[in-house]
């Protein structure tokens, strides 16, 4: 007795859903990527050309950072405190003193930084900076 199979065919179909999830997908990346976009409200002018005239001076900065061992840097470069106090001092007698930015890289240490930050904080006052910024990333809001 011979056994024969049928094999049903089953009708081909097309699944719209994974193609609406891909286009639901992109849709919701290119919202939030204009979201993110910051455009600057400039009218569309061609400018005059200037037969003299000088750059714009790019201010001085004083990055000051101290990592997690209790390294001072100053504009990325490592520094001993009495060479920061003497560029410190150096550069505070010219016409137009730098802009100061004071940060502290965040992580444990096993070395105590506060008083290396109070220190620092001595010298750019006895230095004569009277406005001086400390960096920082934001706080995570914890509600």
């Amino acid at each position: 007795m011979a056994f024969t199979l049928r094999r049903r065919r089953h009708q081909t179909r097309i699944e719209l859903t994974p193609l609406l999830d891909v286009i639901f997908l992109l849709l919701t990346f290119f919202i939030y990527s204009q979201v993110m976009v910051v455009r600057a409200e400039v009218l569309p002018v061609k400018l005059a050309q200037v037969s003299g005239g000088e750059s714009a001076p790019i201010p001085s900065m004083f990055a000051i950072t101290i990592d997690v061992q209790g390294q001072v840097y100053l504009n990325r470069k490592p520094l001993t405190e009495a060479q920061l106090g003497a560029q410190l001092e150096k550069a505070m007698n010219t016409d137009e003193p730098p802009r100061v930015y004071l940060a502290m890289e965040a992580g444990e240490s096993h070395v105590d930084r506060g008083p290396i930050m109070w220190r620092l904080m001595n010298m750019l006052d006895a230095a004569g900076v009277e406005d001086f910024n400390i960096v920082g990333s934001p706080q995570a809001d914890t509600e």
